[in-house]
């Protein structure tokens, strides 16, 4: 009975921090529309810090673009591996840029092309469109214009505008 009273209290209390994550989450968006980048960020950290992937995504963009905080690129990196770990695929999707460009991290065509695999399995237009891009100038992959096209569209079909003027 011990054991059982024991699970169930474990699983409720996931449930509330789960909540608590979305609603800290919630209210630094709500910072960000009006303008308090400060607190967004705090915001961000703070459910980050509860494991919520979008939230660590959105602290990584405001220490790459220095919005709410002075512009960090270790601080980027650090946020954007935790979103892309936690399954976001836009996290992996910046993850790759930062990659890319070599901000915060060492320069890697390879890890950016395996970053934007990953992102684009997962779901993510921009992932798909940073894939295509790879291939098209064969970054970190052989040049396959085909294979480019093909990621284009997927790009397109996932709801990414630049993706479907690609493929026009």
């Amino acid at each position: 009975m011990r054991k059982i009273l024991t699970i169930v209290l474990a699983w409720v209390s996931s449930i509330a921090f789960a909540a608590g994550a979305d609603e800290i989450f919630a209210d630094a968006q709500a910072a960000k529309a009006s303008g308090d980048l400060v607190a967004a960020l705090k915001g961000y950290e703070q459910a980050c810090e509860m494991s919520h992937a979008n939230a660590c995504r959105r602290a990584g963009l405001a220490y790459d673009y220095g919005m709410g905080a002075t512009q960090n690129y270790p601080s980027a990196v650090k946020f954007y591996e935790k979103s892309c770990d936690l399954g976001s695929a836009d996290g992996c999707s910046n993850l790759a840029d930062v990659y890319g460009a070599g901000r915060g991290v060492a320069r890697s065509e390879q890890k950016s092309f395996e970053l934007f695999v990953k992102s684009c399995e997962m779901g993510s237009s921009g992932g798909c469109y940073g894939l295509a891009t790879a291939y098209e100038k064969g970054k970190g992959v052989d040049k396959s214009i085909e294979t480019a096209t093909k990621f284009y569209q997927k790009a397109c079909t996932l709801g990414l505008d630049l993706g479907c003027e690609k493929v026009k």
